[in-house]
């Protein structure tokens, strides 16, 4: 949980050699649905509806790291619920 919902708790830890950094950010199994519903909702639109808008370009190395962001995401939050659920259609990761 967030401690003051002022200050968000995080820890971060470079990667030696991967040029990454490693972000840690403790959420209650509630936040973590949220976030990953808002992901996969953002998702969604990037991948089905702003293409239809005029001037719009396409990434699709970040649509596809996307999915597989919101795959993790969701491994996540089942693992703690306790719960186990098969890969979702269309899941990369």
């Amino acid at each position: 949980m967030i401690a003051a919902r002022n200050e968000i708790p995080a820890r971060s830890q470079r990667i030696i050699g991967t040029g990454m950094t490693v972000i840690t950010v403790k959420l209650t199994p509630e936040e973590l649905d949220l976030l990953t519903a808002l992901a996969s909702d953002q998702l969604f639109r990037r991948q089905y509806i702003d293409p239809r808008l005029p001037g719009y370009k396409s990434n699709p190395a970040e649509v596809r790291t996307g999915k597989e962001l919101v795959e993790r995401l969701r491994q996540m939050s089942d693992k703690a619920k306790g719960t186990s659920i098969p890969k979702r259609n269309g899941a990369i990761a």
